[in-house]
């Protein structure tokens, strides 16, 4: 997965999110049909696998979070950057103009 120095253009992050979706849901629909289930050995032991996979889901539902938060931290960090540059050339042209007019005045006098 690409987060470090590049935007999540081709929505890596959402493909990633939408498959833990799916797994979630299978691992939702599996612990609905345990609750059926009626020999407590069974259930027992079927738990302790749900459990594990459930944990791994929740595992990398966090990862992808941890990842879709750097990214957006970063693109903040890109656009404010972006921004002061922005703002650094207005200043200057201003400043210049200020100055240019300034001049003007001084040779009208």
């Amino acid at each position: 997965m690409r987060i470090i120095g590049e935007r999540d253009s081709d929505g890596e992050l959402r493909r990633l999110h939408d498959r833990l979706e799916r797994l979630a849901a299978v691992v939702g629909r599996q612990l609905e049909v345990l609750s059926f289930e009626p020999d407590d050995r069974v259930l027992d032991n079927a738990l302790v696998q749900m459990r594990a996979r459930a944990d791994r889901v929740i595992r990398a539902a966090s990862d992808v979070r941890s990842a879709a938060s750097m990214l957006a931290e970063e693109a903040v960090d890109l656009e404010l950057a972006a921004l002061s540059e922005e703002v650094r050339r207005e200043v200057q042209a201003l400043t210049y103009g200020r100055e240019v007019l300034g001049r003007r005045s001084a040779t009208l006098i």
